[in-house]
């Protein structure tokens, strides 16, 4: 069986906090929808390539280089990964 490592990979990532909803929007550009009820939003629904994916508070948004966006539950984004420096990509 032959085995292969996983390379790393630098992505942009920002935690939805349920309030900050005009940054996640910047963020994510087209590629997120947002349910109000009264002016509040009540989740925040990415359009993401296998389909929409609804992101509650506390969830991390993940932009790759490809600009594909994903979620993250905060312990699987503890889990898959680290803090950089801002120009480590550069």
């Amino acid at each position: 069986m032959k085995y292969q490592n996983s390379h790393p990979f630098i992505v942009d990532a920002m935690r939805y906090n349920g309030k900050n909803y005009n940054d996640v929007c910047k963020f994510c550009g087209n590629k997120i929808k947002i349910s109000e009820y009264g002016g509040d939003p009540i989740f925040i629904t990415l359009k993401a390539d296998i389909g929409e994916i609804e992101v509650p508070s506390g969830y991390y948004i993940v932009k790759a280089k490809s600009n594909k966006i994903y979620a993250y539950s905060p312990q699987n984004f503890k889990n898959a990964f680290e803090a950089v420096n801002d120009d480590a990509g550069a």
